[in-house]
């Protein structure tokens, strides 16, 4: 008897074909479950990362502002910053929370350590001056380890609020030089007290400011342009800096950590370790490789405040040592 065909395929033919098939499947279901599950495990490692790190970075900024501690215990920490704005980070359960408002979840534990001048470990509100920040953060659905995330922060000196200068300008992924582009960048700072000031000794990012062939003396409504050493710097033949900039350096090939492309605190400060301006940038503010840089907008208020900073609208001669286009 003869074996009927099914769309020019034997019935036998279609039953082997139905099997080799299951076979396959049952053979490769493991594999592809495996994929999914390690894409999934990385997905939430991400962002287990992400949140510890925004958490983390947004207490380093602020504590190393803080000028009077008003409580710290291990899981609270509460202080007074520069302008007098109380700020108050808590682990509520969970839940981080910044000013009573939730700031990253969540939080497995959060161990505030106290430390003064001598680096002993203190109780006393006045005497700290260092602290050391321990957070452990979980995935939501406990389907990946802790991640853990340390960081010491040391309390600066008070601001010099006598001093008028600003970061003004931020050129930190700069399209031009290639592998060299750590040579193309630069910060500018804007003097828009009424008297001249010297820089010299002034810090950025823990880098020494000094002279590069000049003054380190920026004239009142001056400008003063930071950028690697004088030997390393491709700022001047690639960029228009104007000629009435002060030409400042660090001594080192490149600006504080690096200028991240990302996102990244400059911290100025003055010969005495007074904080004169501090800015945390992110790349989402603009200047991110594409030609242009960061300007700030008013140089006497919000420093790290994104809407009081945009993408330069000149990316032909740039303004360097000029007044910002968007001031």
């Amino acid at each position: 008897m003869n074996i009927k065909s099914i769309n020019g395929f034997t019935l036998l033919e279609a039953i082997l074909v139905v099997a080799i098939v299951s076979v396959v499947v049952v053979a490769v279901s493991p594999l592809f479950r495996t994929v999914v599950e390690g894409r999934d495990k990385q997905d939430r490692q991400i962002e287990v990362m992400q949140i510890g790190r925004i958490a983390v970075d947004d207490m380093v900024r602020n504590i190393k502002t803080a000028t009077e501690f008003i409580t710290i215990s291990a899981s609270t920490l509460e202080f007074d910053d520069w302008e007098g704005t109380t700020i108050e980070y808590d682990l509520s359960g969970t839940v981080l929370e910044k000013d009573g408002s939730t700031l990253a979840e969540p939080i497995d534990s959060l161990t505030f350590t106290y430390y003064d001048s001598d680096g002993s470990t203190t109780s006393d509100v006045a005497e700290v001056r260092t602290v050391k920040i321990s957070m452990a953060v979980s995935d939501s659905e406990a389907k990946i380890a802790d991640m853990t995330f340390e960081n010491v922060v040391t309390i600066r000196k008070d601001p010099a609020a006598s001093i008028s200068v600003a970061i003004n300008e931020i050129n930190y992924n700069s399209p031009l030089g290639g592998k060299n582009e750590k040579k193309n960048e630069w910060i500018e700072i804007y003097n828009f007290g009424d008297d001249a000031v010297d820089v010299s000794g002034w810090t950025i990012e823990g880098d020494i400011i000094s002279a590069n062939g000049g003054s380190t003396v920026i004239p009142s409504g001056g400008y003063g342009i930071i950028t690697s050493l004088n030997t390393s710097t491709q700022v001047y033949s690639n960029y228009s800096v104007d000629a009435g900039a002060i030409k400042l350096m660090v001594s080192d090939t490149a600006i504080g950590n690096g200028l991240s492309d990302n996102s990244e605190t400059l911290d100025l400060l003055d010969s005495g370790g007074g904080a004169v301006d501090t800015v945390t940038y992110d790349d989402a503010w603009g200047g991110d490789g594409d030609g242009d840089t960061l300007e700030r907008i008013d140089p006497e208020t919000s420093p790290s405040d994104s809407g009081n900073w945009e993408a330069s609208s000149d990316t032909a001669t740039y303004t360097a040592g000029t007044t910002n286009t968007t001031s």
